[in-house]
């Protein structure tokens, strides 16, 4: 996706990382591998991965800037607000 967009784009500047999610609301005792998996993949690995693809076209361009966007689920587990 890095590589398409930069090549659609001429080149790339900036990358922000700005996807995440819960995947579904379970207690942590309910929480299996797999939805375990499913969420680091989406909130971390997956802010790895573009970010390590980024480099090679800000190496290109002499430098380029990474915007990680976080969320307020990260400080209160994206509760549900009555």
């Amino acid at each position: 996706m890095v590589n398409e967009a930069a090549a659609a784009l001429g080149g790339l500047d900036v990358l922000i990382n700005n996807a995440g999610g819960l995947g579904e609301r379970r207690p942590i005792a309910d929480v299996d591998d797999a939805l375990f998996d499913f969420v680091y993949d989406l909130n971390v690995r997956s802010v790895i991965a573009a970010s390590q693809a980024a480099i090679p076209h800000f190496e290109k361009r002499g430098g380029g800037n990474i915007i990680n966007v976080g969320s307020i689920a990260g400080i209160d587990g994206g509760a549900i607000r009555n």
